[in-house]
């Protein structure tokens, strides 16, 4: 990752079988190493696996639907790849502002903005780049001081726990956007 070699833990044979027809091609499986200590950057760093940033993916569907309108067709939740989907937020990028979130029995502290790679082009059960959107019309408002469009927010673990489907979340602290 990075050009920095990673090592990781085979999960083995049965596990590589099934994935591997699930697929369509030869696969395997690893696990991070317990000691793997990469620390993330941003406001409050944690540790992260293999993900390239902050362990947390954060969006909600008012996000979503706020780009959406402004392309004039429907993109789904998955082209983002965020951990958790917020649903019930009243305002769109209300992920910028939170600071600290209990989710379940977790806490997650915000690090930064989720800056967007080309991969959001890529219509997700094809394998397919779909043109520029939505890089494109997210850079005529979503440009952040850093480099890069900017789309749900990264966050960092600080209390483990368990998470589940419908839990209720809670914005224990609010702050101000970067962009």
């Amino acid at each position: 990752m990075f050009r920095r070699p990673l090592r990781g833990i085979d999960q083995g044979e049965d596990v590589a079988a099934w994935l591997s027809k699930l697929i369509g091609e030869h696969s395997r499986l690893v696990a991070v190493p317990p000691e793997f200590d990469r620390v993330t950057d941003g406001h409050v760093p944690g540790t992260a696996g293999f993900a390239d940033s902050s362990a947390v993916h954060i969006l909600s569907d008012t996000t979503l639907d706020a780009l959406n309108s402004r392309l004039g067709h429907a993109l789904p939740m998955n082209r983002f790849r965020p951990n958790i989907v917020v649903t019930g937020w009243e305002s769109p990028h209300t992920e910028d502002l939170v600071r600290e979130i209990a989710v379940g029995d977790s806490v997650l502290a915000y690090t930064k903005l989720a800056i967007r790679c080309p991969v959001t082009t890529v219509e997700q059960s094809r394998g397919e780049r779909d043109g520029p959107e939505p890089l494109k019309i997210l850079a005529t408002y979503r440009t952040a001081r850093q480099k890069g469009v900017a789309f749900g927010a990264k966050f960092s673990v600080v209390q483990e726990g368990t998470l589940s489907v419908g839990d209720e979340v809670n914005v224990e602290t609010w702050g101000a956007s970067e962009l």
